[in-house]
């Protein structure tokens, strides 16, 4: 009787830790961004946007535009995009480096993730 119960623990254990590796293998990530690093934008309305693996809560998320790390522009990421990917359409900026600071939720789970993306925009 005692090895069958030893069994039953050593699979309950294992079903435990593989349900466990299941969740990690399940977490958001960024696949690619726009513009990619250290990219040079010259157009009059710049487009953003960031791609992940898995759906994303489009309300939740943040989008900010930072030069000399100072906030330069709060988005809004459009509702209608890819339930995927956070894309945001701003005018005009200044010829300068900026970053693109990003902040994504999962949907449907507490999954979050931070990044951003160096870039700068030249005058046409």
């Amino acid at each position: 009787m005692r090895p069958f119960r030893t069994v039953l623990a050593s699979l309950a254990l294992l079903l435990a830790f593989c349900a466990a590796a299941g969740r990690a293998e399940a977490a958001l990530t960024m696949m690619e961004t726009y513009p990619r690093g250290h990219a040079v934008m010259t157009d009059a309305n710049q487009q953003f946007f960031v791609r992940f693996d898995g759906p994303v809560d489009h309300q939740a998320a943040r989008l900010t535009i930072l030069r000399d790390g100072t906030v330069v522009r709060e988005l809004r990421a459009r509702l209608q995009s890819q339930p995927n990917i956070l894309f945001a359409v701003v005018g005009p900026l200044a010829p300068g480096a900026y970053v693109l600071r990003w902040h994504a939720q999962a949907v449907g789970r507490p999954d979050e993730r931070d990044g951003e993306v160096t870039f700068s925009v030249r005058a046409p």
